[in-house]
């Protein structure tokens, strides 16, 4: 019984991983690519939303394939912060 519990404790912890993990790369994902893309701002906006539904795909896949999820939220928060970052960045220097 204890077994199924953490068994199930793990898969949420994973499904969280995938939906606001996911969620939160791909909007990452989306200000970084808006801003490094060099096409006119409504092109380069659209472009960045439709690619950040793959991006999205790619971590809800990516959150139940990795061995460790302890590992895999360190990875996927790090790549966060650091597209979050450089992409606000750019398009402050792009404005």
């Amino acid at each position: 019984m204890a077994g199924l519990r953490h068994e199930a404790i793990g898969k949420a912890g994973r499904l969280m991983a995938a939906l606001l993990g996911g969620y939160l790369f791909a909007c990452a994902w989306a200000v970084f690519v808006a801003a490094v893309l060099p096409l006119p701002r409504p092109q380069a906006v659209l472009m960045a939303t439709l690619t950040s539904f793959a991006a999205f795909l790619a971590i809800i896949i990516l959150s139940f394939a990795f061995g460790s999820i302890g590992r895999w939220l360190m990875i996927l928060s790090v790549m966060t912060l650091a597209l979050a970052g450089s992409g606000l960045a750019l398009s402050e220097v792009g404005a």
